[in-house]
């Protein structure tokens, strides 16, 4: 059966292309940013797997054990010295924006993915997601939203 995010992918087994997603922030995010946004923060990202994948390790340990993303911001409101899952690079997958997925996720935003799942990959076109993103992101911060994203990290810090 499909996945709320692909119509060619299933549980467990993901589809061979590649896939966008929108994740919201919780609002608190907005305290790491001088320009407040009164629609919301999102972070839109990409992945060669399924989106369910990819979201079940953001918030899977090295040693394999899964961590709720709701139980993890009660966590993260703790000082470090008290967390039971800071980042500590004990996480089995590290970005730069990883730590702000953890600590404010809120919700997957399947209604603002502005392109069809799954986008082909194209041998020829290895760039072809990154742009998709990149426009996703900036579709996005034109209706207002503060958006994170890695294609335009650099879009992200001069407009915050």
């Amino acid at each position: 059966m499909a996945t709320i995010h692909c119509p060619e992918c299933e549980d467990g087994d993901p589809c061979p292309h590649h896939h966008l997603y929108v994740i919201q922030l919780r609002d608190e995010i907005g305290k790491l940013y001088s320009r407040k946004s009164g629609k919301g923060y999102l972070y839109v990202g990409s992945t060669t797997v399924s989106v369910e994948k990819r979201g079940k390790s953001n918030f899977t340990r090295i040693d394999g054990s899964y961590v709720d993303p709701d139980v993890l911001y009660e966590d993260r409101k703790l000082p470090v010295e008290q967390q039971k899952w800071p980042e500590d690079g004990k996480w089995k997958y590290n970005t730069r924006s990883i730590p702000k997925i953890r600590s404010y996720f809120l919700e997957y935003r399947t209604d603002l993915v502005l392109y069809d799942n799954p986008i082909p990959y194209e041998k020829n076109d290895p760039g072809k997601t990154e742009r998709f993103e990149g426009r996703l992101a900036d579709k996005l911060r034109n209706r207002g939203w503060i958006v994170i994203n890695r294609v335009s990290r650099r879009r992200d810090r001069e407009s915050n």
